[in-house]
């Protein structure tokens, strides 16, 4: 019996209060090959001397005013990466929102329109973007699942920065 994992991250703020394009990903990885990708990444931390004890996030990498790393650095690390995921049998499904589309969808001429709204609506609309695209991810994961009996799921979502200490690594 073969095992997948999924794994979601995604990027920006998914509440409507906030205007910018709302990102999830997805990641699904067969378990026999998750070792390699552990290794791997290990390897690159202790290349680039990314701390070996914390998640991996871009940000800090590459954006972070005092611990991104050198350009010349994020252009190889750039590279390593992109040549190594090409390498490896991973499926890979980006969703995007555009936040502002979504409330002229809605309804809504603005994010502020929420506050007319009944608490419990509101509360809905707020996380829609998280819902939706989540959604896409759990379709896109189950067919990947269905033409054999033979695989069991498992999904892992990203934690925001400050909830990390509390997963288990």
């Amino acid at each position: 019996m073969w095992k997948s994992k999924l794994f979601i991250d995604e990027s920006g703020k998914a509440s409507l209060k906030s205007s910018e394009t709302f990102i999830l990903t997805g990641v699904i990885l067969e378990q026999r090959y998750k070792t390699v990708v552990e290794g791997y990444f290990n390897f690159i931390k202790r290349k680039y001397g990314i701390n070996s004890n914390k998640p991996f996030h871009s940000y800090d990498i590459y954006e972070h005013p005092t611990k991104r790393l050198l350009d010349a650095d994020l252009r190889k690390l750039s590279q390593e990466v992109a040549d190594f995921i090409s390498n490896i049998p991973v499926e890979i499904k980006i969703i995007g929102i555009n936040k502002k589309r979504l409330c002229k969808a809605l309804g809504l001429r603005s994010f502020d329109s929420l506050k007319t709204l009944s608490p419990q609506k509101a509360a809905l609309l707020k996380e829609s973007p998280y819902i939706i695209t989540f959604s896409y991810l759990l379709e896109w994961f189950s067919m990947h699942l269905v033409p054999t009996r033979d695989i069991i799921g498992e999904i892992v979502a990203e934690s925001r920065r400050a909830a990390d200490k509390n997963l288990g690594y």
